[in-house]
C-alpha cells in the first residue's frame, strides 16, 4: 500500500476546506433552498400587494403607505400593518447584498391560504397536514413548526380552530444577516 505524505494529506484538507466554505457563502447568493420554493408556490394572499421574499425598494414601500398601511419600527427591520389585511414584516439586515426583504406576515383573517391551511381550519388537520410535508413541531405544547429555514406558527382557539398565522424565513446566512430570495 501506497502511503500518502503529510505535505499531499495537507493540501488535500486546504482544497477541501476552501470548496466548504466557497459552497457555503456562494449558496447563500445563488440557491434557493427548496422549502423556500415549497412554500412560495403554496402560499396565497389576497390583498398583499408582494410575493414572500421579495425584495422590496422605497418606492413600493411608499405605494403601501398611500394605500392605508402604518408603518412601525422593528429591531432590524420593519412592519407594515392594515387592520384589514394583517402585517407585513420587511427585515434587511446590512449583509453582502444590502436588501430590505419581505420575510414575514401574520395574519388573524382569512386571507392567506398555506398548504391549504388558512384562519378557521381545525388545528389537527393543519398539524397532520404540516407534519405530512415534512415539518417538525418544535414544542409539544406550542404549535410552532419548523422546516428548513422556514417557520410557521399557528394560534388556536378553544375549539381547536386557528385564529391566527405566523409564517416567516429564517436567515439564509450563518451569521444570521440576510434572507431568502
Amino acid at each position: 500500500m501506497k502511503k500518502i505524505s503529510n505535505k499531499k494529506l495537507l493540501m488535500m484538507a486546504v482544497l477541501v476546506f476552501v470548496l466548504g466554505v466557497s459552497f457555503k457563502i456562494g449558496s447563500m447568493f445563488l440557491f434557493i433552498p427548496i422549502e423556500v420554493k415549497e412554500l412560495k408556490a403554496h402560499i396565497t394572499f389576497t390583498e398583499v400587494p408582494f410575493k414572500f421574499g421579495q425584495k422590496l425598494n422605497e418606492k413600493d414601500i411608499k405605494v403601501m403607505l398611500d394605500n392605508g398601511w402604518i408603518e412601525n419600527y422593528k429591531y432590524s427591520g420593519m412592519d407594515y400593518s392594515n387592520d384589514n389585511i394583517g402585517s407585513i414584516i420587511i427585515y434587511g439586515f446590512p449583509d453582502l447584498s444590502n436588501t430590505f426583504r419581505f420575510t414575514q406576515y401574520i395574519t388573524s383573517l382569512n386571507n392567506m391560504s398555506i398548504f391549504g391551511i388558512s384562519v378557521g381550519s381545525d388545528i389537527n388537520v393543519a398539524i397532520d397536514k404540516l407534519k405530512s410535508i415534512g415539518y417538525k413541531q418544535k414544542y409539544d405544547d406550542y404549535y410552532f413548526f419548523v422546516k428548513g429555514r422556514v417557520e410557521i406558527i399557528l394560534r388556536c382557539t378553544t375549539d381547536k380552530k386557528i385564529d391566527y398565522i405566523n409564517v416567516s424565513l429564517r436567515s439564509s446566512d450563518w451569521f444570521y444577516k440576510g434572507y431568502y430570495k
